[in-house]
């Protein structure tokens, strides 16, 4: 296990899902590649994406420097811009790194930087990606936008969403029941277990924990107090596999 800038969850939650993931999209990479980094054992695919060409750019520097042998050179595709709802430009905030003004908990700073977004169905259509495996999307209270301009892609051939679940909602005006009901019924929703500076630390031993009313309800308060964590929707025919490998 490698890691980097990730947290050691989210690396132990990839290295137990990794043998079911050969497309994988980082939506909000920064400059992480702590994936590729655990992804030695067979070839992948990697889509990262980041508005901020200077964390682009490292992750391309960072990339160029692992020792991949040739049968396990990965194919890397690196993406300046944003994913949201629909095609265009958003203003962005360098010092939140957001597209969303931030005022609980952090406040975002204006001094006039605008990126482009495109959508994740319009992404995959031009490269011609047909399923995706792993999606990891953590952009600061666009993920339910990100979602709404990937439905096509998301809820015909999507299997391992992880998503951050955090304030940022609350900037963004988003009832954080709609994110967490956004899958419907062909997915399942586990909480990732939560770090340990987390008020549900002591509580939350399971790597994936099934995500009940009373569960949601703990997380959404610790949440709404600026506890952030990381929820997990799982297309159900792997659902079960992939929740008992983690225990």
């Amino acid at each position: 296990m490698i890691i980097g800038k990730f947290s050691s969850t989210e690396i132990k939650f990839f290295n137990v899902i990794k043998k079911y993931c050969d497309v994988i999209f980082d939506v909000g990479c920064r400059d992480d590649v702590d994936y590729l980094k655990n992804s030695y054992d067979r070839v992948r695919e990697f889509h990262l994406f980041d508005p901020d060409p200077t964390f682009i750019a490292n992750c391309s520097r960072q990339v160029q420097k692992l020792q991949f042998n040739e049968e396990l050179e990965v194919d890397v595709h690196y993406n300046t811009f944003g994913l949201g709802s629909q095609e265009g430009k958003l203003s962005y905030f360098p010092n939140t790194q957001s597209f969303i003004f931030r005022t609980h908990h952090t406040r975002s700073h204006d001094i006039g930087v605008s990126f482009l977004i495109k959508t994740l169905d319009q992404y995959c259509e031009e490269k011609t990606v047909k399923s995706i495996d792993f999606l990891k999307v953590d952009i600061e209270g666009m993920e339910i936008d990100c979602f709404n301009g990937g439905k096509k892609i998301i809820k015909e051939n999507t299997k391992i969403i992880q998503f951050e679940y955090a304030s940022t909602m609350i900037d963004r005006g988003v009832n954080p029941d709609d994110l967490v009901g956004w899958f419907g019924e062909d997915f399942d929703i586990y909480l990732l277990q939560v770090a340990i500076e987390h008020p549900y630390y002591s509580k939350n031993d399971q790597l994936l924990t099934p995500l009940n009313e009373k569960t949601h309800t703990v997380i959404k308060n610790d949440m709404m107090n600026g506890s952030g964590c990381n929820l997990v929707a799982i297309r159900k025919e792997y659902s079960s596999k992939i929740y008992e490998a983690s225990l």
